[in-house]
């Protein structure tokens, strides 16, 4: 099995830019700052000052000679704010050499930075292979970010030979140390068993929370497990509230699946219109196996009138989208129908 794509897949996550951790609340006067601590302290208190408190252009002021002078957490701040151009021009470049020097000095958070800019092609010419050598050292140095994004390497195999196991591994990782989306992956791993066993009392333990926050691929595993009582106890009533959330989330599975429901009447009222429009716009977003059963009612005339020319098109649409069910019922339906129709189901088709 594989995971399936989602958007956080499609490229490595460019993580949140927070400050660098200090501890301002020393007893020291923040107001005439002596050393670069006491410095960076009152530059993160300017910046996160917030409405029309903060004052990032003093801040950038404040850490501007320390971090010449070569302090990490220094450098890794005004990294941050040199590639968001906040307070200061915004300068990929200077910002990946700032990231660089601090990550040498073995500050994670800059390692994260660092191996971030070499992933994304940042300030730097992009090179995977020194992505993953500095996410991996703040990753062993215990940022969760970094080791979700390890995970990110790994699932997509991003310079390195893909690896589910690992994947799972660096994910479980980053979800003990807090990182949200890590979790939902984590579910999902447990959920489709790609890297670890399938456990799916794990899998709705993990994911329910981002369903209830409206992930519409979760509301849909939840959905499943719900109507089948798998890693909890049977529950259609709240599997229905569940699959009708995830329809209109726009998720295909759960569109495709709650038509099936309301197509057999399988623990609600049998509703053939429901089914019907359930299934065209699950196969307008692209779903073949949809595109054959709306073909199906198109052609039976099931929850609105038979239309051969439009049935005939969509089949043809599933049969090339890869549904091999579509193949026979297009033949048998290309010998029932007129030459007229033939065609203007292959316009439509085009």
């Amino acid at each position: 099995p594989t995971l399936p794509a989602r958007p956080d897949m499609a490229t490595v996550e460019q993580p949140v830019v927070p400050p660098a951790t200090v501890d301002g609340k020393d007893g020291k006067d923040l107001d005439a700052p002596q050393t670069p601590k006491e410095r960076l302290a009152l530059a993160l208190r300017l910046l996160d000052d917030g409405g029309d408190g903060a004052d990032p252009t003093q801040a950038v002021q404040l850490i501007e000679q320390d971090a010449t002078t070569g302090y990490a957490p220094a450098q890794d701040l005004l990294a941050r704010l040199s590639l968001e151009g906040y307070g200061t021009a915004k300068d990929p470049a200077r910002a990946f050499a700032l990231a660089i020097e601090a990550a040498r000095q073995g500050l994670p958070d800059a390692q994260r930075l660092a191996g971030t800019m070499y992933t994304l092609g940042l300030g730097t010419a992009r090179d995977l292979e020194q992505g993953m050598r500095w996410l991996r050292e703040a990753a062993d140095a215990g940022d969760g970010e970094a080791a979700a994004m390890v995970a990110d390497y790994y699932r997509q195999g991003l310079g390195v030979e893909r690896n589910d196991t690992e994947a799972f591994l660096w994910t479980h990782r980053a979800a003990e140390r807090g990182v949200k989306r890590a979790a939902l992956w984590l579910g999902l791993h447990y959920h489709y068993g790609v890297g670890t066993p399938a456990d799916q009392k794990q899998a709705f333990a993990l994911l329910r929370p981002f369903a209830d926050e409206g992930d519409a691929e979760a509301l849909t595993i939840i959905a499943l497990l719900l109507h089948k009582g798998e890693g909890v106890a049977q529950d259609r009533k709240a599997a229905l509230r569940y699959f009708e959330k995830g329809a209109a989330a726009g998720d295909p599975v759960a569109q495709l699946d709650l038509g099936v429901l309301y197509h057999q009447g399988d623990g609600v009222t049998r509703d053939m219109d429901k089914a019907r429009g359930l299934f065209r716009q699950c196969a307008e977003g692209g779903n073949a196996r949809c595109m054959t059963l709306y073909a199906s009612m198109l052609e039976e005339g099931e929850g609105g009138p038979s239309d051969p020319a439009e049935a005939l098109a969509w089949y043809m649409v599933a049969s090339m989208a890869g549904d091999d069910d579509a193949t026979p019922f297009l033949d048998d339906l290309r010998s029932r129908i007129t030459a007229e129709q033939a065609a203007q189901g292959k316009v439509r088709a085009t």
